[in-house]
């Protein structure tokens, strides 16, 4: 008979799949889940923890991914880096709400793990659920929205590198004169190619 109190054992059964499905040790695990925990409850490390995890980790496990002859692999972090872009989009237009949500960056960190760990795939799990139906349903839609925007970009850039070459002397006296010659969110664009 075991002298361990009930909820000890199912603790522990619980750590020893977790541990299985994956495969890290145990004490690893259960130290950086500390950490993690820690550092993601502080308001200053929180934003770094969830970044470094969310791309440094993924990171090292696409180039191996890369680097292997399974196809499988490949596929996942591809879905991975495709979820990731979209939820850091939501993320950075949402921030200023979901922030102050106690221990938002603490299941923002495990929900990265969970959807770049090759045992869970969770990106795939989102790509299939949310983000494929609704890319195949809209995709002419998308199409045609990057058409334009590239079309607009090529006349916007024609129409800048035009209004360089006629006024490359006058380029070294700062950018003002070149304000009358162009629209504010072109000139705003000439600034800061000119800036760099």
């Amino acid at each position: 008979m075991s002298t361990e109190s009930p909820s000890l054992s199912t603790i522990q059964n619980h750590i020893n799949i977790i541990e299985k499905r994956t495969q890290i040790n145990h004490k690893v695990l259960i130290g950086g889940l500390i950490l993690a925990l820690i550092l993601t409850t502080t308001k200053w490390f929180s934003s770094y923890v969830t970044c470094l995890v969310g791309v440094l980790c993924p990171t090292y496990l696409s180039l191996k991914a890369l680097e292997s002859p399974e196809e499988n692999d490949d596929k996942h972090f591809l879905t991975y880096w495709v979820v990731y872009g979209l939820f850091t989009v939501f993320d950075l237009f949402t921030s200023f709400l979901i922030n102050n949500i106690p221990f938002y960056y603490t299941f923002k960190l495990a929900f990265l793990i969970w959807m770049f760990m090759p045992n869970f795939k969770g990106s795939i799990y989102i790509y299939n659920l949310v983000i494929g139906p609704l890319f195949k349903k809209y995709e002419g839609k998308f199409d045609k929205g990057v058409e334009k925007i590239i079309k607009k970009g090529e006349k916007l850039t024609d129409k800048a590198i035009d209004v360089l070459e006629e006024n490359k002397d006058k380029l070294l006296k700062g950018p003002t004169i070149l304000k009358n010659k162009l629209k504010k969110n072109e000139y705003i664009i000439i600034f800061l190619l000119i800036k760099k």
